[in-house]
C-alpha cells in the first residue's frame, strides 16, 4: 500500500471522527470492541486502470469497507439508530469528496462514492440474512466507499517542447496539433463574364495547439511553472520547439489554459492547453 493510499484511508477515518456521532473510529478496527456507536475502516481492494489521458499514467480505485455498529434495547429502536448513524456517516464522508486534493473525478468513477451495501450478518447467527432479522441488541451495517485518483508518471521528458529555449514543459508529456496555413483572398465576379477574379492578399497565420501535463514535487513549484508559461502570453513573437525538435518561428501565444485544478498524486499535476498562432 502506497503512502497516498494510507493518506486517503486516514482522511476517511478522520472524516468519520469529526462527524461527532461515533464514540470510536478505528482504521482496521477490531470487531470485538464493546464501545458503541463505532466504525471500522477496512481496505478491501486496490484496482488499477489504464489512463485514457496519458499512457504513462494509471487510474487507481481504492475500495474501502466501513462497518458501523450500534446497540439498542429493541429492534425498532435499533433500526432508527442505525438509519440515523448511516446518514450521518455518509454526509461526513462526502463533506470533502476530493480528500484534500488527493482524489479526483475520473471516467471510472467520482472522487469519492459511498454505497450502502447490506446489513452485515451477525457473527453469532451466520445463517440469518441480515443483522436486522436478529433480536440481538447489536446492529451493524456496511458501507462501501470508493476513492479514485490518478497516478501520474513522475519521470522527466528531456525532449519536451521549449519556448524561447526555456525548459518550461519537460516535467510532463505533451502533444501538438498543427493547423494549415491560411491564405486570404477576395473574389469578384461580373455579370455575363464566365469565371471570376481572385485577388491574393497573402498568407495569414496557422494555428498550433499544444496539450500536456505539468508536474512538480511541490505545489509552489507547479504554480511557478504555470506562472512562467502564462507570462509568455505577452503579445510578443516567440520561437517554439516541439517535442520532436521541430522549430517554429514568429509564434504568438494566444491563450494558455490550465485544463483543471491542481491534483495531488505521487506529485502535484495539472493538465494544460496552449493555443499559438504562427505568422508567415
Amino acid at each position: 500500500m502506497s503512502s497516498l493510499d494510507t493518506d486517503i484511508l486516514n482522511d476517511l477515518t478522520a472524516a468519520l471522527r469529526t462527524s461527532g456521532a461515533l464514540a470510536s473510529v478505528e482504521l482496521g478496527g477490531r470487531r470485538g470492541e464493546s464501545v458503541v456507536p463505532r466504525a471500522s475502516v477496512l481496505l478491501e481492494r486496490r484496482d488499477s486502470f489504464p489512463s485514457e489521458s496519458w499512457p504513462s499514467s494509471r487510474w487507481i480505485r481504492l475500495q474501502v469497507r466501513v462497518l458501523l455498529r450500534t446497540r439498542s434495547e429493541s429492534p425498532a429502536e435499533g433500526i432508527t439508530r442505525l438509519t440515523d448513524l448511516t446518514a450521518t456517516a455518509c454526509d461526513a464522508l462526502l463533506v470533502d469528496p476530493y480528500r484534500g486534493g488527493r482524489c479526483c473525478d475520473l471516467p471510472v468513477g467520482r472522487a469519492t462514492e459511498v454505497q450502502i451495501v447490506r446489513h452485515a450478518k451477525d457473527e453469532r447467527y451466520p445463517e440469518r440474512a441480515t443483522s436486522l432479522s436478529v433480536r440481538s441488541p447489536e446492529r451493524e451495517i456496511c458501507l462501501v466507499v470508493r476513492c479514485h485518483y490518478e497516478l501520474a508518471d513522475a519521470g522527466t521528458y528531456p525532449t519536451a517542447a521549449r519556448l524561447d529555449g526555456e525548459d518550461l514543459f519537460s516535467s510532463g508529456p505533451c502533444m501538438f496539433g498543427l493547423g494549415a496555413w491560411r491564405r486570404e483572398t477576395i473574389h469578384r465576379g461580373f455579370p455575363g463574364v464566365v469565371g471570376e477574379l481572385v485577388f491574393d492578399l497573402g498568407l495569414r497565420g496557422r494555428p498550433i495547439t499544444q496539450q500536456g501535463r505539468l508536474q512538480s514535487d511541490t505545489a509552489q513549484g507547479l504554480h511557478d511553472l504555470l506562472s512562467a508559461i502564462a507570462d509568455k502570453n505577452d503579445a510578443q513573437l516567440h520561437t517554439l520547439t516541439d517535442h520532436d525538435g521541430q522549430t517554429y518561428t514568429k509564434v504568438l501565444v494566444e491563450s494558455f489554459t490550465p485544463a483543471g485544478p491542481v491534483r495531488l498524486g505521487r506529485n502535484y499535476t495539472c493538465d494544460y492547453t496552449v493555443s499559438y498562432l504562427q505568422l508567415p
